[in-house]
């Protein structure tokens, strides 16, 4: 039986018309919202957080919770828009894209959609694959769309994280990791060569910085033979900005035939190919100041943004600090899947058999085991507004929920 398996500071003023209502069935006449952009911005898979507000999935829609007002909103333009077709900003700007989210600058919305085709040689006798991407923006006040920028051989609709720094937005694009088989067929999709590209969003200028995934053993994440095909684990990531520097890594190993003992032996592939496979990580780091792209002996997997870098050191089993290129422990702070770095302290809300609710303060260094209703199995951070924290977290009819919270009533009963 075969099994195919994929795995996977400039403050600037953003004045937007959004559709003043949650309910996605109808709207009311749209209303004026300000929105702010930190810099640099992380835009991670889901969510893209800005000063005073989230942009996030709901479905299919692009959505904005206002931090002042903890109401989200469809970002539409349109009164009594249904956001059901792609004359509707909040749908077109998710529609065509695999994980990439994307991004506001100034009054517009960019997002980008690729599509990709196989070429026949003029003489017939042979193929190539072709990739064609467009970046498309769309004023959010007025609904105007049009394509700011298109450019061939790159898709970046496969992008997990991706990063605004002035006016420059900084994303993955790969090969579509294509080839073609014995039989003449054609394989693409997740992985495959992955660069560090680049769009200037004020003079549309389209930059390639260079391959990333470039180890010789990057290869063998593609399984093409076998029980077990597919893809697996070969998606560049990257981690934030720190020291002037884009933070990415990837990861492989040396022998495919470990990943491919681990696959057939294990009765949780998916589970395995996580835990029991030896990968090696390799971090690479972009130069801001220089523009030079190098692989780095930074640990990866880190915890980054402009005035921390903070990872886990699997020899100690602790988190350490880089700080003034010294290192501090951070003893007692549990390893955790996703932990975030949120005004000075290092928080993780979720609970479950493997991980507990924690707080590390950078000022004082102390931790703190968080007791409250905001601990759930599913439960984030994601900023501090107006002294109170944003947060979601599953509540008693397993729905998600977000809350605008103060800091003692976030951490509850410590005693």
């Amino acid at each position: 039986m075969r099994h195919r398996l994929f795995m996977l500071p400039i403050v600037i003023s953003l004045c937007i018309a959004l559709a003043g209502c949650s309910d996605l069935e109808s709207s009311h006449d749209a209303q004026e919202y300000m929105i702010t952009n930190r810099v640099p911005i992380v835009v991670s898979a889901g969510r893209n957080v800005y000063d005073n507000g989230l942009v996030y999935h709901q479905g299919s829609i692009a959505m904005f919770l206002d931090f002042a007002t903890m109401q989200s909103m469809p970002i539409c333009n349109k009164p009594n828009c249904t956001h059901s077709d792609s004359t509707c900003v909040a749908k077109s700007c998710v529609a065509n894209t695999n994980t990439i989210e994307p991004i506001i600058y100034h009054d517009k919305i960019y997002y980008f959609t690729s599509t990709n085709k196989i070429v026949d040689a003029d003489d017939g006798k042979s193929q190539s694959f072709s990739i064609h991407s467009t970046c498309f923006c769309s004023n959010i006040k007025t609904g105007e769309t049009e394509a700011f920028l298109q450019f061939d051989n790159y898709d970046p609709t496969g992008s997990v994280n991706s990063v605004l720094i002035d006016s420059k937005w900084y994303f993955i694009a790969s090969d579509d990791n294509a080839y073609r088989r014995n039989d003449g067929s054609w394989s693409y999709g997740m992985g495959g060569k992955q660069y560090l590209c680049c769009i200037d969003l004020e003079t549309a200028d389209f930059q390639n910085y260079g391959l990333v995934n470039d180890s010789p053993f990057a290869e063998y994440n593609n399984i093409r033979e076998g029980n077990y095909t597919g893809t697996f684990n070969a998606q560049v990531m990257i981690e934030g900005v720190y020291d002037n520097k884009i933070y990415m890594y990837y990861q492989y190993v040396t022998d495919q035939n470990e990943l491919i003992n681990v696959l057939e032996s294990s009765e949780n592939p998916l589970q395995a190919v996580w835990t029991d496979v030896p990968w090696i990580y390799e971090s690479k780091v972009y130069d801001i100041e220089t523009h030079s792209l190098t692989t780095s002996n930074d640990p990866t997997r880190a915890i980054i943004n402009s005035d921390y870098f903070v990872y886990f050191d699997t020899e100690l089993e602790c988190y350490r600090e880089l700080k003034d290129e010294s290192e501090s422990n951070l003893a007692g702070f549990r390893e955790s899947w996703s932990p975030k770095i949120v005004n000075g302290k290092l928080w993780n809300l979720r609970k479950n058999e493997n991980e507990t609710p924690q707080v590390y303060d950078f000022a004082t260094d102390e931790i703190t085991n968080i007791q409250s209703m905001y601990t759930t199995y599913d439960s984030n951070i994601y900023a501090c507004y107006d002294d109170k924290y944003i947060v979601s977290y599953i509540d008693e009819n397993k729905q998600q929920k977000y809350a605008a919270v103060p800091e003692y009533e976030l951490i509850g009963d410590t005693k």
